[in-house]
């Protein structure tokens, strides 16, 4: 990857920088009790609509794990499909790279931004962005950031808040993942995430990286019912990434 576009994404992720029980609490990353391993609990069925909103009830079956002082872990499992929710303090414009693996080899990045992007790396990765396409996502799902150049030109116009418009407009808590579990051959999965939201730039764990899945948190899930459904959106629609925000150039891929 070009080193120039590199730089300006790191700089553009720094400037964004029946029955329900009560969510599971673990202790915060911060914690010395923090966890290396998480048990992803079966959900009760609960539909989650991937839209970041987290509206009541989604997510009361899973497991939560607040992470961060500003941003919490949502887990849980549901006919062969990992759900994945990262709930933000300000999620305004939050993007998020999504690094998981079953065998410390062979790493899925899932990549939400103005759109999904996905790539696959070896470990040890030279490069983070290994041939990342943008507008597409094989057996995985998640909600992009939202926008609209007429509404925003429209409150610009009107002398607003520039800060206030995808707040007001565009609301959101996060990023909620489906994924399905067939995409990977193993279910002791791994999980490396990095986020810019508007107060900086958060990765988890702490101190990884991508010379190997060493300190990555490792999920065990059990699965009980296969997928029911393809999430895949299709690679003719995708566009190599640039590593900036989107969207960027091409067809965003639909639903």
């Amino acid at each position: 990857m070009n080193p120039s576009l590199r730089v300006v994404s790191a700089v553009m992720i720094l400037a964004l920088a029946g029955s329900a029980r009560p969510a599971e609490r673990v202790p915060a990353a911060s914690s010395p009790d923090a966890p290396k391993r998480l048990a992803v609990p079966e959900g009760n069925g609960k539909p989650v609509l991937l839209d970041g909103l987290f509206a009541p009830g989604e997510w009361d079956d899973a497991l939560k794990v607040p992470i961060h002082e500003r941003i919490d872990l949502f887990l849980k499992t549901n006919s062969g499909h990992l759900f994945l929710g990262l709930k933000f303090e300000d999620a305004a414009g939050v993007i998020v790279d999504l690094w998981m693996t079953s065998d410390d080899k062979t790493v899925y990045q899932l990549h939400s931004s103005g759109q999904l992007g996905e790539g696959t790396l070896s470990l040890p990765a030279a490069d983070e962005w290994p041939g990342t396409l943008i507008g597409y996502s094989k057996d995985w799902d998640a909600n992009e950031i939202k926008s609209d150049s007429k509404k925003k030109a429209q409150w610009q116009a009107a002398g607003r808040p520039e800060g206030e418009y995808r707040k007001v407009l565009f609301p959101s808590d996060g990023k909620e993942f489906q994924i399905v579990l067939s995409k990977f051959p193993g279910r002791r999965l791994k999980m490396r995430f990095r986020s810019g939201d508007p107060e900086g730039l958060v990765i988890y764990p702490k101190n990884t990286d991508l010379k190997s899945a060493d300190g990555w948190l490792e999920l065990v899930v059990d699965v009980k019912k296969p997928a029911a459904d393809d999430l895949s959106r299709p690679e003719s629609d995708a566009v190599p990434s640039q590593g900036v925000d989107g969207p960027l150039p091409g067809k965003p891929a639909t639903r």
